[in-house]
């Protein structure tokens, strides 16, 4: 009879110890997800405004170019899409008459689907701004990162020398 009860106390501490190792186990993954997945989300945040900042930069030196030629600043364009729906992480459709619109001023938007939607305005005479939004919460927008051109041109004894410089990239309400 000693012998079986020996046997179960075996069984019981073995039992135990694997328990033990179990919530230990459990333990250390919940430790290691709570650091990857803030820093995964953080990654792809970044991801997705490094969209944004290229596209910007890329319309700014089309809009260089358009100001060189006509030495003047294109019209204030429409959004590319809707901002209702660059909601929640999901990508803009871009709306075909909007795209019309900037092609036929001479500015090329990306057609394929973006996390962003893009506009341009006059600010003024002589500045310009390149504007993209992103509204990841469906609240408001909560990512926004600006251009702006400025007229530099300069009189000479040719006439005028069109020139068009920008400003550093703004970044108002940046993706937490």
């Amino acid at each position: 009879m000693s012998e079986s009860n020996n046997d179960s106390t075996k069984t019981v501490g073995l039992l135990l110890v694997g328990c033990g190792c179990l919530v230990a186990g459990i333990f250390i993954v919940g430790v290691l997800a709570a650091i990857a997945i803030p820093a995964f989300i953080q990654f792809q945040n970044r991801a997705i405004a490094a969209e944004a900042t290229a596209t910007i930069q890329w319309q700014a030196e089309q809009v260089g170019e358009y100001y060189r030629d006509h030495c003047a600043f294109p019209p204030s364009l429409p959004p590319t899409a809707d901002p209702a729906i660059c909601c929640g992480g999901e990508r803009c459709t871009p709306d075909e008459t909007s795209i019309q619109a900037w092609e036929d001023a001479g500015i090329f938007p990306p057609r394929e689907a973006m996390y962003f939607s893009y506009e341009t305005e006059r600010t003024g005479p002589s500045t310009y701004e390149i504007r993209a939004t992103a509204d990841y919460r469906c609240q408001e927008p909560n990512h926004t990162e600006i251009i702006q051109l400025r007229d530099d041109s300069e009189a000479g004894a040719h006439g005028t020398d069109c020139k068009v410089s920008s400003e550093p990239i703004v970044v108002i309400n940046e993706f937490e």
